[in-house]
């Protein structure tokens, strides 16, 4: 049970994260 709830606390944190870099990449294409 311990690890199903480590496994969705990772993916809490890794969820949020990838989008960020996404978002960030398309600023970055937008502004140059």
């Amino acid at each position: 049970m311990s690890q199903i709830g480590d496994n969705r606390a990772d993916d809490c944190l890794v969820q949020p994260f990838r989008l960020d870099l996404e978002a960030g990449e398309l600023f970055l294409r937008n502004v140059l």
